[in-house]
């Protein structure tokens, strides 16, 4: 910045006003975050792809993935609607063999996933 502010000084004024009038033209980039959003979004899909993909079974690896999952519930969108739907189609094709499936977990991280897909009372 200092390199260009001295560089305007040493030229005429109306080449300083054609250069101003390019960077109010140019299109501003995108901000750092959403390169990261876009990566996260991407990782999130995935996990999201793995855990689908066994619908109607638990392997020894979802357990983990879910709690993987479970970190990104409050980021922006759209990856909190991505977990959501992730989460609400886990537990629609799992719910009819809960009881056999739920033995894949440890007491943790039943209770993160118990908190995960039971909505909480509207009224307490």
């Amino acid at each position: 910045m200092v390199v260009l502010d001295r560089l305007l000084k040493c030229i005429c004024l109306d080449l300083a006003e054609h250069v101003i009038a390019q960077f109010f033209n140019a299109p501003p980039p995108p901000p750092p975050s959403c390169v990261d959003l876009v990566r996260r979004h991407a990782g999130v899909l995935g996990l999201s792809a793995c855990i689908l993909s066994s619908p109607y079974d638990v392997p020894s690896w979802m357990p983990q993935l879910l709690m993987n999952l479970s970190v990104h519930l409050n980021d922006t969108q759209p990856i909190e609607m991505s977990v959501k739907k992730t989460l609400s189609n886990f537990r629609r094709t799992h719910h009819d063999n809960w009881q056999e499936h739920k033995q894949q977990f440890t007491d943790d991280q039943l209770l993160v996933l118990t908190d995960l897909l039971v909505s909480p009372c509207y009224y307490a």
